[in-house]
């Protein structure tokens, strides 16, 4: 066998290999995007959605009525579209089927409804979170006011006390100023002074 021959065989057979390695190289990371794969992830987003919404709604972390009925609405559809998917996976039941499922697009709808449960429940958990944040904020900032209400209430009666000691209790007399006699025209009311009387 002449060395040109040698050659193109041995180039023809490494090209071969290497369309086969990346074939099933193709293969193997399709396998992981299959529909009855990907179905398992719908199935576990859509349950475990569903237990934080009906574990907020009981726990009374979600008030709003609007957000409720909307996420309830939303999780219905969603529970229906799962419900659709999954008996479009269940006839796939070859691996044929489930490849050529793939290539039709099932798996891109599948996870397109992941990506919707996942923004679901990031809302869910989002508002939740939130108000239980204001629930425990409101006792530690009653306990503020009620302490500062307390503080102004004691400032308050030691300076009411303060006041009243200040205040005398009884009114202060007003000085009576008496008439004197420093005249010698006297007033009849001053009393006669022997001395003085019998000189004049």
């Amino acid at each position: 066998m002449s060395n040109p021959t040698f050659s193109f065989i041995s180039n023809a057979y490494g090209f071969a290999f290497g369309v086969l390695s990346l074939v099933g190289s193709a293969i193997g990371m399709c396998r992981w995007h299959l529909p009855s794969r990907k179905i398992q992830t719908l199935e576990e987003l859509l349950a475990q959605t569903q237990d934080l919404f009906h574990s907020a709604v009981e726990a009374g972390l979600l008030p709003d009525l609007e957000f409720r009925t909307n996420t309830e609405s939303r999780l219905e559809r969603l529970r229906e579209d799962t419900l659709q998917v999954r008996a479009k996976v269940c006839v796939a039941t070859t691996l044929y089927s489930d490849y050529r499922a793939l290539f039709r697009g099932l798996s891109f709808v599948i996870a397109k409804k992941c990506s919707n449960l996942k923004e679901l429940r990031a809302n869910v958990i989002t508002t939740s979170e939130k108000y239980r944040l204001c629930q425990n904020a409101v006792p530690s900032i009653t306990g503020a006011l009620e302490r500062e209400h307390t503080n102004s209430d004691t400032l308050s009666s030691c300076g009411g006390t303060a006041e009243h000691s200040s205040i005398p209790t009884e009114p202060v007399a007003e000085s009576i100023h008496k008439p004197t006699c420093h005249s010698r025209q006297r007033a009849h009311s001053c009393p006669p002074i022997f001395g003085i009387t019998q000189r004049i």
